[in-house]
């Protein structure tokens, strides 16, 4: 069986290589804690304060845009979200807004984005504001509609918490609140252009590319470094589709693939492994966690998720049964669980199910994206 896609593993900093081409990731997401700004709770009848029972904070991060966040103050004074990601901390360079269903009257036209290491509610620090071109514009923005024009931001400090603000609505005195459908704060992701980026530069690496340029044949055969265990009988690993995509494009985490991984422990093991050549010493730049997100399905047999280190440093997930998870979950691995590995000095990369180097029972399908080092 033949297969491969394109894994990314990026130490996401904000130092910038020369040549490298810079994307964002929204860092947010439904399992994040998020506060109203005025935190004034359910509206109490009338549309002064505070926001309807089915129009609440956390809808704005909830990667919906049929669902937005309505605070009825946001015509006659700032209003806003807090936010702190469940991913951890992150460095913001970058945001996106999307329009509500209707009432252009009440887009935010202005934003305002600080941040804080001490709790979300605060003290905030802030990064940056302006104005949301599109939504100011001198038609109205469509409905359920994200911005086009990019609001990047000058950021270089990691935050645990963020806070985004609205001044100014685009009509505060034809409209009764101000509306969201959805807000992304964009941490960049880092694509080498050169197989080895500059000394002193921010670590990344495609070694297969994860997102094809216009114009590339985007044909990445991820088993061509992602080892698995076609044509053995040891090693029921299989990675990847047969032919041509050979990345799976429709279960996506992040960007347009992902890698399906096939597993079948009958009297066998499961593993995959990627023999690192950039970034091998995993104690530059201040990282300290490995992050994977994981994708499983409700009739997969259960069995737990591990990743190996140089072969033989193994952590392994918590859930037992990770492989019935039906949602896309992020794990985050604290690089100190990788005991006896020399974080100098790091070769190969395992994803494996079930127990390492011993055999076992059940089969299923999982899908990894998103693979990166972060601080």
């Amino acid at each position: 069986m033949w297969k491969n896609v394109s894994i990314l593993i990026a130490i996401a900093l904000a130092l910038v290589f020369c040549g490298a081409a810079q994307a964002g990731r929204d860092v947010t997401g439904p399992l994040d804690t998020v506060t109203g700004v005025p935190e004034d709770g359910i509206e109490d009848g009338g549309d002064d304060s505070g926001w309807p029972p089915n129009e609440l904070p956390p809808f704005g991060f909830d990667d919906q845009i049929l669902t937005k966040f309505l605070h009825f103050k946001g015509n006659f004074e700032p209003t806003g979200l807090r936010v702190t990601p469940a991913m951890g901390p992150t460095v913001v360079t970058g945001l996106t807004f999307t329009t509500a269903n209707d009432a252009e009257t009440r887009d935010p036209v202005e934003y305002e984005l600080s941040g804080s290491n001490e709790s979300i509610d605060g003290p905030y620090t802030l990064i940056a504001a302006g104005p949301i071109v599109d939504f100011a514009g001198g038609t109205a923005w469509p409905r359920r509609t994200k911005n086009e024009t990019p609001i990047e931001v000058a950021n270089t400090v990691s935050y645990k918490h963020y806070r985004i603000m609205f001044p100014v609505v685009r009509d505060p005195g034809g409209a009764n609140s101000m509306q969201i459908a959805e807000v992304e704060l964009l941490a960049p992701v880092f694509k080498a252009d050169a197989p080895i980026p500059a000394d002193a530069a921010v670590h990344a690496d495609t070694w297969v590319n994860i997102d094809p340029a216009v114009g590339e044949a985007g044909v990445n055969r991820i088993f061509d470094r992602w080892i698995d265990g076609f044509g053995t009988a040891t090693n029921g690993a299989l990675v990847g589709n047969d032919f041509p995509p050979y990345a799976e494009t429709d279960l996506v985490h992040g960007g347009s693939q992902s890698m399906i991984y096939r597993y079948d422990n009958n009297s066998k093991i499961s593993e995959a492994t990627l023999t690192l050549v950039f970034p091998t010493d995993w104690t530059e730049q201040g990282v300290t966690k490995l992050s994977l997100w994981a994708l499983g399905a409700s009739g997969n047999d259960p069995d737990r998720v591990f990743v190996a280190l140089n072969g033989n440093a193994v952590a392994y997930h918590n859930d037992t049964a990770a492989t019935q998870t039906a949602v896309w979950k992020e794990w985050v691995i604290d690089l100190t669980r990788f005991a006896g590995a020399d974080l100098a000095n790091i070769n190969t990369i395992t994803i494996g199910i079930g127990t390492r180097n011993v055999p076992g029972t059940g089969a299923g399908t999982m899908y990894f994206d998103d693979i990166r080092l972060v601080p």
